[in-house]
């Protein structure tokens, strides 16, 4: 059995802290069943099977139930939670407006991140890893690099953010792209190319 290393055993124990948090949430997120020492962590069983990238991106129902699950992330009480890492440089390179208060995200909102159900119903977030209180605008990513369309304004509206905070994703998305244009991954460069050339040359 593979061993974890001292940032996945972090990980780990920020997902336990982090789970307790999400029972009032009406989508399904991945929980452990206890903490341990050792790499060996019980997890519980979520049916569903990672989207289609080319069926999710202009699914307006999975798009809606996403931007709902992390709004409603959003509002559970955030004075407990895991304050995230300094970005004192991101905080100087942007102009848009703060969000007023922290509140939890997710810290990953990815495609590999997600299930559906058969009737490509969102089923399950997974791997709160990343997760932390601070500012929602980092969960806005998958906007720019899944959904198009109609898609992106039905996870637009139902997350509920205002438009400082789509600025701020913006940056993020930006972020993500560059780091992507390595990734050996197949697709992953092009899916980079696309998301940089559409926020630098938006026309």
């Amino acid at each position: 059995m593979r061993r974890c290393d001292r940032g996945g055993v972090a990980r780990t124990r920020r997902r336990c802290d982090a789970w307790p948090n999400c029972s009032p949430l009406r989508t399904a997120s991945r929980s452990a069943l206890r903490s341990t020492r050792t790499s060996s962590v019980p997890y519980d069983w979520i049916d569903g099977h990672r989207p289609e990238p080319a069926l999710l991106s202009g699914d307006e129902t999975a798009a809606a139930a996403l931007g709902d699950f992390l709004s409603s992330l959003q509002r559970i009480q955030a004075s407990d939670g895991p304050v995230s890492g300094p970005h004192s440089a991101w905080r100087d390179a942007t102009t848009a407006p703060a969000h007023e208060a922290a509140v939890w995200l997710h810290g990953d909102v990815a495609i590999g991140n997600l299930l559906v159900d058969d009737r490509h119903s969102l089923s399950a977030v997974l791997d709160f890893g990343c997760s932390a209180v601070g500012d929602p605008a980092c969960d806005t990513v998958i906007f720019w690099t899944q959904f198009r369309g109609t898609a992106r304004q039905a996870f637009r509206t139902s997350l509920g953010l205002d438009d400082a905070a789509w600025a701020r994703g913006a940056g993020w998305a930006l972020w993500k792209g560059l780091i992507m244009l390595t990734n050996v991954t197949p697709g992953e460069s092009d899916l980079a190319r696309r998301v940089l050339h559409e926020l630098l040359d938006p026309e």
